[in-house]
């Protein structure tokens, strides 16, 4: 059964929880970049965690918007970007483009958003 898209967001002590469901492609990636300007509508979330656990496709539109985001280059405040619970297709997508070996990716959005509290900001392991 077909999820319709929907972008939730939850923000709480300077994070950002965006938690994508459905498909996210060009139809509705504007969505997406809209959520993530300022990280969320807030200007003071330092840290992103976009949690595709209920995400069932990502194309490229998609994948561009994280990318941008994650550098910084869509104008954003956030100094921070992880992913969380990416499966099936996009967890695939995610592997192709190399994109799980240069951000940060969790199980769940749960054990993301208690690293970035615990721990402040992530690198990642070379």
């Amino acid at each position: 059964m077909m999820r319709p898209f929907d972008i939730a967001a939850e923000i709480s002590d300077g994070l950002t929880l965006l938690r994508v469901s459905g498909d996210l492609d060009a139809s509705n990636v504007e969505a997406l970049k809209s959520s993530l300007d300022g990280g969320g509508g807030s200007a003071s979330t330092k840290s992103v965690v976009i949690d595709l656990s209920e995400c069932d496709f990502i194309d490229s539109s998609g994948i561009a918007a994280i990318v941008e985001a994650w550098h910084g280059s869509n104008g954003s405040k956030v100094s921070e970007l992880v992913l969380a619970g990416p499966r099936g297709q996009v967890e695939r997508i995610l592997a192709i483009t190399g994109l799980d070996a240069a951000i940060t990716i969790f199980g769940g959005a749960d054990e993301a958003l208690k690293a970035l509290a615990d721990d402040g900001p992530l690198s990642v392991a070379e």
